[in-house]
């Protein structure tokens, strides 16, 4: 699915890594270099997204050229659900921790 967006100038494109492995792949690289610019690139491990399998879908932004500036991607959700206020998490009211 896509659509052109008249604001941001670009066509803003959902899409799944299986149904364009190429984009996908655009996509990836995008994230690895914006991350490297902004001095976090030990964030992201391209590698492991694009093996996980895990990515349901994709958002993308492709500019005049049709080049990808990436935006999000969606992992599954998966079976185990890890809460950060569940048990062993929470901090003890009497340790301070």
């Amino acid at each position: 699915m896509s659509w052109w967006d008249p604001d941001a100038e670009c066509t803003v494109k959902i899409a799944r890594p299986s149904d364009d492995d190429t984009l996908w792949r655009e996509y990836l690289a995008g994230a690895e270099r914006s991350y490297r610019k902004h001095g976090v690139g030990a964030a992201i491990d391209v590698d492991a997204i694009r093996d996980a399998g895990d990515t349901t879908v994709f958002w993308t932004m492709l500019d005049s050229s049709a080049v990808s500036v990436p935006s999000a991607h969606s992992p599954r959700p998966t079976s185990r659900t890890r809460s950060s206020s569940g048990p062993g998490n929470r901090a003890s009211p009497r340790s301070g921790r």
